[in-house]
């Protein structure tokens, strides 16, 4: 939701949101946050994530327009407005000046020229409207994405993945995607790394959808096949196990509260002090502000720890 809270989309009459996908963000926000009387359009180029789209959007109390080509929408008073159509990035059929928001969540990086969406997001745009984009951060970053293909280097395969995996990475450098994001129109820009979290209920889950596919292709390319085609997948798990399983180097799990300080403030802490010149009581003080800070934060009674008895609670 973090493209719908920046672009304002809970305040706009009229958003769009390009290369939508399967719907399941839209239906999100258009039950709950999007205003009643706005017009909220979506396209992508797919058929098929048109029809996931529609599928998804079954049983939101809401009426999903499906265009064959563009037709305006007039807002109504009290109604929420909401349609799907297949439309490509970098070539929209809206008039200039015409929507309030938009969003565009990892595709930015997927398009011929992400350049053309640029400029079609800001021709689309009225003034003062707000487009939001994500798109993939450092490959280093992101492993969800480059664990099959790390994996495979470090048992000496020579492997370049997919284009459109190794190519996806291209728009990383955030001072380049600033300036071109300037060169498009838009007179205020901020590119900041955000972590989007991939929920999966287990390692089967995480595998079957991030890596098999992968692997298969592959080993097809490749030509492997029975006995070693199943030691090379053996080998993968177990090179899965070292990244991402209970004794990874990055799992960090601090057994209490004085752990996670020891670790991960107290060195900050004292080279801070040292810095300020600060002493004695005057520096046990501000420690103890600092813990009380902390519980804030991070305690039994912080705002952001939220615990549900049951999913009635929380709905």
């Amino acid at each position: 939701m973090v493209l719908y809270t920046h672009t304002r989309a809970s305040y706009a009459d009229k958003i769009l949101e390009v290369a939508v996908g399967t719907g399941k963000s839209a239906r999100m926000f258009s039950s709950t946050f999007m205003k009643s009387g706005a017009v909220y359009v979506n396209t992508d180029i797919s058929s098929k994530m048109i029809q996931l789209f529609q599928d998804n959007m079954q049983g939101a109390d809401i009426i999903v327009q499906k265009q064959d080509s563009w037709t305006e929408i007039d807002p109504e008073e009290g109604k929420k407005q909401v349609a799907i159509l297949k439309a490509n990035n970098e070539d929209l059929p809206f008039a200039d000046n015409y929507f309030n928001s938009y969003i565009s969540n990892l595709s930015l990086q997927l398009v011929s020229n992400h350049k053309n969406q640029l400029l079609e997001a800001y021709r689309v745009l009225k003034k003062g409207g707000i487009a939001g984009f994500s798109v993939w951060g450092a490959p280093e970053k992101t492993r969800n994405f480059t664990f099959l293909k790390f994996a495979l280097q470090k048992l000496g395969f020579d492997i370049n993945m997919e284009e459109e995996i190794d190519g996806a990475f291209h728009l990383s450098d955030r001072e380049q995607l600033r300036k071109d994001a300037l060169d498009a129109g838009f007179k205020r820009v901020k590119v900041f790394i955000t972590t989007a979290a991939a929920c999966f209920e287990n390692d089967d889950q995480f595998l079957s959808s991030m890596v098999k596919h992968g692997f298969e292709d592959f080993c097809g390319k490749k030509g492997i096949e029975g006995s070693s085609k199943e030691d090379l997948w053996a080998k993968v798990l177990e090179e899965f196990q070292i990244q991402f399983g209970d004794d990874s180097p990055d799992v960090v799990d601090f057994e209490n509260d004085d752990q996670f300080l020891s670790s991960m403030v107290k060195h900050g802490f004292e080279d801070f002090c040292g810095k300020k010149g600060i002493e004695g009581s005057s520096k046990e003080d501000l420690w103890a502000k600092v813990l009380e800070e902390f519980q804030i934060q991070f305690g039994d009674d912080s705002p952001d720890v939220v615990d549900f008895e049951n999913d009635d609670q929380f709905l």
